[in-house]
């Protein structure tokens, strides 16, 4: 029920609902497994969404165009993230405005990110 009380008040409040995001585009699942590693890999972090923000760093192409992976973000709070349905559930128990603490893989070494939340534009 109280996911059911919090749309309510958002809907009294703001007359929508808003959801969390980092602000981020990432790859089908099958493209991360066939990295051999878990997480969700960024496709794209944009520099004024809250991920880019934070210094989050987007899949790109080197100048001989091959592709360079973004980071894979492994965890969120604390709480593993091995695929989209775990970003959406963990984001899902977040408001908007909260600072959460994404680590992410890069360059095989694991790094921390402090991103504030934004909402959706819809």
């Amino acid at each position: 029920m109280p996911k059911v009380k919090g749309i309510v008040e958002q809907l009294i409040n703001y007359g929508k609902v808003t959801r969390p995001v980092l602000g981020i585009t990432f790859a089908p699942e099958q493209s991360v497994e066939q990295l051999g590693v878990s997480g969700v890999l960024v496709l794209d972090a944009p520099p004024t969404g809250p991920a880019g923000k934070a210094g989050l760093k987007s899949t790109t192409r080197d100048s001989y165009g091959r592709l360079v992976l973004g980071d894979i973000i492994t965890s969120i709070n604390g709480e593993k993230v091995k695929n989209g349905s775990d970003l959406y559930r963990i984001l899902d128990h977040c408001k908007v405005g909260d600072e959460v603490t994404v680590e992410v893989l890069r360059d095989n070494k694991t790094e921390d990110f402090k991103v504030i939340l934004e909402s959706r534009d819809d």
